[in-house]
């Protein structure tokens, strides 16, 4: 049910859990933890913030048990809807080779976008990918003016859209509102759109994109700092495999970097832009991680 974040983050979005769209809906606030993110959603909705997910993210949910239902990835069911947000660098998305200036207009590069996000992986049942459908993405405005892109889809069991926008220069807002099978409606469109306006985020790409590519290398080098600086001029005896599971699949599933196809000069290529992106590693761990990933 997770996919939404699951695939975006991993290179591949969750199924959405939905909930029961309200009517004429009051506003609050919600507020990440850190202060940056800011969201006006329906009052009588409740929220969840997905812990595995390095990116600034969160779903909107109503209905009854509706939070706990969505955080025990429980199926949806007849009368639910839900909103789901997540905010990713277009450096991200670049790397993902999904960079706008590579389509006509906006809404081509949203459609690639969406197929891409909900495209079904190898561990999903069979009829997930016949039931997806991805619709032409539409060129909108909001409220404020921003251009965006509108991009319909159904799946399985699900009927909604995407709302797709620059919210800063290099920083994509990916918005999904979505209904249970044939109950999606244009008033939780609308719905949808007013509170997907109303995003606001204080920091910055670079911001999201260093804290993603360092997580976890406090662990991954355990206690003693001195760790790094003391390693010997050599990556023999460096366990690489180990070094790219700890430090790449933050951002990466195992099975994308196991399964791309590139020379030892590409691989060092590929691994110096991610140092580039913050990536946490010293030279012996880098030459370790190259040989690794050159002889898979």
């Amino acid at each position: 049910m997770k996919r939404f974040y699951v695939v975006l983050t991993l290179l591949a979005l969750l199924i959405p859990f939905t909930v029961m769209a309200q009517d004429d809906a009051e506003f609050e606030t919600y507020t990440s933890e850190d202060g940056l993110l800011t969201v006006d959603y329906p009052a009588e909705w409740g929220f969840s913030v997905p812990e595995d997910v390095p990116f600034p993210s969160i779903a909107f949910i109503y209905g009854e048990n509706g939070v706990e239902r969505f955080e025990a990835d429980e199926d949806m069911q007849s009368g639910d809807q839900a909103m789901m947000l997540l905010l990713m660098p277009d450096e991200f998305l670049g790397y993902m080779g999904l960079s706008v200036d590579a389509y006509e207009s906006f809404a081509d590069f949203a459609y690639v976008t969406v197929s891409s996000i909900m495209a079904p992986d190898e561990t999903d049942p069979p009829e997930y990918a016949a039931a997806l459908v991805v619709g032409e993405g539409e060129e909108i405005t909001l409220a404020d003016g921003t251009p965006a892109a509108y991009v319909p889809v159904s799946d399985h069991d699900s009927d909604g859209a995407f709302i797709i926008y620059a919210l800063h220069d290099d920083l994509y807002a990916i918005f999904k509102v979505d209904a249970y099978l044939e109950e999606y409606t244009d008033e939780l469109a609308a719905l949808g759109q007013q509170v997907a306006e109303s995003v606001s985020y204080e920091g910055t790409a670079t911001d999201i994109i260093t804290a993603l590519m360092s997580g976890g290398v406090e662990d991954a080098m355990g206690e003693d700092d001195d760790t790094a600086t003391d390693e010997t001029s050599s990556s023999e005896g460096l366990d690489g495999e180990a070094l790219v599971a700890e430090r790449c699949t933050v951002c990466h599933t195992a099975d994308r970097i196991n399964n791309a196809e590139k020379t030892g000069d590409e691989w060092a290529e590929t691994v110096d832009e991610m140092i580039g992106f913050g990536a946490i590693l010293t030279d012996t761990e880098r030459d370790a991680v190259i040989a690794y990933l050159s002889g898979m």
